[in-house]
């Protein structure tokens, strides 16, 4: 109220006058250049994010891990062996039924202060 130097009658006024505009209602006309500024500045900036896809790292012991189990299922003669993904899932088929293994592994705990 003090920057606008207006009273706080007027200032509770003003706000309502603002919500009513912004939900449509016409309180005055503006002019075309009004119109044309009130447009850009009620849309804001609409910049679209490009995202990227991040290049994973390499993980060895996974890779092993989901060899081994393969080499493991081979020896219960399991059927379909599928690895879907070298470092994270397999599927297959064992007693006629199917499975899948989705290899994760958990983030160390951080150090608490």
């Amino acid at each position: 109220m003090k920057t606008l130097h207006i009273t706080e009658a007027e200032a509770r006024s003003l706000v309502e006058d603002d919500e009513r505009i912004e939900k449509g209602e016409k309180l005055f006309e503006l002019s075309a250049e009004q119109k044309k500024v009130a447009k850009t500045a009620h849309q804001g900036d609409r910049k679209v994010y490009q995202w990227t896809q991040r290049k994973r790292k390499p993980d060895d012991d996974k890779r092993e891990l989901i060899q081994n189990i393969k080499k493991m299922l081979e020896n219960l003669n399991a059927d379909n062996i599928f690895v879907e993904n070298e470092q994270k899932i397999i599927t297959f088929e064992y007693n006629s039924r199917k499975f899948k293994l989705d290899l994760i592994a958990t983030r160390e705990k951080k150090a608490q202060n």
